[in-house]
């Protein structure tokens, strides 16, 4: 009715970051629509929406097979200084690699739930490869725990940057209270 139309990536945009409040959800569909006449792309409602890129995501989830941990520090703390959203991005990265346990869980039969371009399913079924149950598995608990003290921490990035140092540890090694324990693969 107002002439509006409004791309599909921001509307999926939108219903995440409502988590289904549909409030919410209007509410942020609001302020988007104040951005512009007429066509609201993605671009323009990422001045409104918190942003996170699965290009980085993949990358990321590159550098942690790579035990990359450097690489994979420089590359979050680029992405916030272009603007990024931690919280999304990290959001991001614990669902993509959900879904990575899933895919390898289920010998790659299992349907991707999250929306990404041809490129990144390409690669999300690569890295599935790539990675066991065991890592993925590993990569999910750090991440979540590490996740849970951003809000506390005064540099919010740094639990996320101990997290992809830990992630990148050689598989065999896990520091621990001091101390260095073998995993159990």
């Amino acid at each position: 009715a107002e002439k509006y139309t409004v791309k599909k990536d921001v509307l999926t945009a939108i219903a995440k970051q409502s988590e289904g409040g549909a409030r919410d959800a209007l509410s942020l569909l609001g302020q988007v629509l104040t951005l512009g006449d007429g066509e609201i792309t993605f671009d323009q409602a990422s001045l409104i929406l918190p942003r996170s890129d699965y290009m980085i995501i993949t990358q990321l989830v590159d550098f942690f097979i790579n035990n990359q941990s450097a690489q994979a520090i420089t590359l979050l703390n680029k992405s916030l200084d272009e603007g990024v959203d931690l919280s999304q991005l990290i959001k991001d990265l614990i669902e993509y690699t959900r879904q990575l346990l899933l895919l390898n869980i289920m010998g790659g039969k299992e349907k991707i739930k999250i929306d990404m371009d041809k490129d990144s399913l390409k690669a999300i079924r690569e890295q599935s490869d790539q990675l066991d149950s065991n890592k993925l598995i590993f990569i999910l608990d750090t991440l979540i725990e590490r996740w849970q003290q951003v809000k506390l921490s005064s540099l919010p990035q740094l639990p996320i940057e101990i997290a992809f140092i830990k992630i990148c540890l050689p598989s065999e090694i896990l520091v621990k209270d001091g101390g260095v324990k073998k995993i159990q693969e």
